[in-house]
């Protein structure tokens, strides 16, 4: 899979270019934060209660502004006849009331009621935030599907040529046209993907 690295050796043999490497890294993280919104990626963290604590560590790529779904399971250990309790979100000024999940700072989730026994399981869904890429690491590789490289690529060469004082408006709509079909291209697959496989919430499982 390429690099972000190698992807900016593509764009600058291509049509080369005056911006540093910090610029077109720029670049590239704004399409890859584009992408990610329409990809709406997202992942389930898993863990257990510990009688009389409140607060539990979030995944270390997970913060509570991406948490959408929390549910807690009403029996332990969990079987095929668990179900699985939902858990309302309680803004800083909303009074805790019925089952709710709060910021519990230091990256934290807070669980109201506070659990009275160990061993329930707790699934927590929240999106990913595509990882940022830096100029100081062009040897990471960018987290979207290899498929959609060329996304980040055409971006790229479309600002470049739009860009400084004599744009090049032909070379820049010659990229915007391969740079569309790459997105319709991505659109298409992950419209297909989600009619493959919808999204089912059932009592004891998400797939």
């Amino acid at each position: 899979m390429p690099t972000i690295g190698e992807i900016l050796t593509d764009v600058d043999n291509r049509l080369p270019n005056q911006f540093t490497s910090a610029i077109k890294v720029g670049w590239a993280n704004d399409i890859i934060r584009q992408i990610f919104k329409y990809m709406n990626k997202s992942k389930v963290y898993v863990f257990t209660t510990v009688k009389d604590q409140p607060t539990y560590a979030l995944p270390s790529d997970g913060t509570i502004d991406l948490v959408y779904a929390l549910k807690v399971a009403n029996t332990t250990p969990t079987t095929t006849s668990t179900q699985f309790i939902t858990y309302d979100y309680a803004g800083l000024e909303q009074n805790l009331t019925g089952n709710q999940y709060y910021d519990g700072l230091s990256n934290n989730v807070g669980l109201f009621p506070t659990p009275t026994a160990s061993s329930y399981e707790v699934r927590i869904f929240y999106k990913v935030r595509p990882t940022t890429l830096s100029e100081s690491s062009l040897t990471v590789v960018p987290n979207i599907n290899e498929d959609y490289h060329d996304i980040i690529k055409f971006y790229i060469l479309m600002t470049i040529a739009k860009s400084g004082h004599n744009p090049d408006v032909q070379l820049a709509n010659n990229y915007q046209l391969d740079y569309d079909e790459c997105m319709a291209r991505m659109f298409k697959d992950e419209m297909e993907k989600k009619i493959r496989t919808p999204l089912k919430n059932s009592a004891n499982r998400w797939w």
